[in-house]
């Protein structure tokens, strides 16, 4: 019945299972690269042959794994509703200022242009404040990357957050900086409102707005 696949056992082992109708068991019988059975130790070795690899956890716990999708669900619902610009897809810097070069065409000159997702390790470079300084020039931008780890803003968004040469590095994070001291547009790791002059990225109703699309996205109506 287990044919060819390669089988191993663990044993003497306290599994947490998951499972309501048995939460905890003694050993696994893995064959190929799945679980093929659970249960006391008794259950696994009555189906193990002379090739089984057998492991003896000597009490050891043993969990279901962990895939951790890390997902950032009201940023992501806020992006999908337009609330901010989805930088996601972008494959080049031009592409990436080319989305806020977009969305500056039907908002205010001097209002924030707020984005999320551009992908740092797809582009050819971290992009700077002069990419966007030339195709953006009346609107402040910040966009944080898909870690949400690092932001990219242009000089508008620089003077209007406050962020200048004089500007102290913030709590835990860093302003990179040009040989001249003036920032290169890009930020690291911190809580914006710690150090910057910025507003909201977004108002009780766009959470509303973000929340029902990501669920709407991800679950369904």
């Amino acid at each position: 019945m287990l044919g060819n696949l390669t089988k191993k056992a663990l044993i003497n082992g306290n599994v947490i299972t998951m499972d309501p109708g048995l939460p905890h068991a003694q050993a696994i019988l893995v064959l190929g690269n799945r679980i093929y059975d659970v249960g006391s130790n008794d259950r696994i070795s009555s189906q193990l042959t002379p090739d089984t690899e057998v492991i003896d956890l000597a009490g050891r716990t043993v969990t279901p794994g962990f895939i951790d999708a890390h997902a950032h669900p009201l940023g992501y619902g806020l992006a999908q509703a337009d609330v901010w610009v989805d930088c996601s897809d972008a494959t080049c810097i031009d592409e990436l200022v080319g989305k806020a070069e977009e969305r500056a065409k039907r908002t205010p000159k001097g209002t924030w242009i707020f984005g999320r997702g551009w992908p740092a390790s797809r582009l050819e470079r971290w992009p700077t404040k002069q990419d966007f300084d030339d195709r953006v020039p009346d609107h402040p931008v910040w966009f944080n990357d898909l870690s949400g780890h690092l932001y990219i803003l242009n000089s508008k968004g620089l003077t209007k957050a406050g962020i200048t040469q004089s500007t102290n590095q913030p709590p835990n994070g860093r302003i990179d900086r040009e040989a001249s001291g003036d920032p290169t547009g890009i930020i690291r790791d911190c809580d914006p409102w710690d150090f910057a002059d910025i507003p909201p990225f977004f108002t009780s109703e766009d959470i509303v707005t973000g929340l029902r699309t990501m669920m709407k996205k991800t679950v369904g109506d």
